[in-house]
């Protein structure tokens, strides 16, 4: 599901249906922290990029590092990574 949000909080709108994958781990459990971090890591060495979740489930910022606090990431497959442009740290 590829998600956009406008700039505006009050018209925030997401078109899901174009790709990317919504991902939620429990913060407070260790072992949900240790498979998403792992999950991160196979999936950005497939190729896709990973976003931090907003308060709408849509994509914010690019994720370059796993964050263990982040609870959500959003996955881009390599087709939408390659149609955005590399990312690097």
């Amino acid at each position: 599901m590829s998600l956009m949000a406008s700039t505006n909080p009050d018209s925030v709108t997401c078109e899901p249906g174009n790709g990317g994958d919504i991902f939620v781990f429990d913060t407070d459990n260790p072992q949900d922290v240790e498979r998403a971090s792992q999950f991160f890591d196979l999936k950005l060495n497939e190729g896709y990029l990973a976003f931090y979740v907003d308060a709408f489930d849509c994509t914010d910022a690019p994720m370059l590092t796993f964050d263990p606090k982040s609870g959500s990431i959003i996955y881009e497959p390599p087709a939408k990574a390659a149609e955005a442009g590399s990312l690097t740290a």
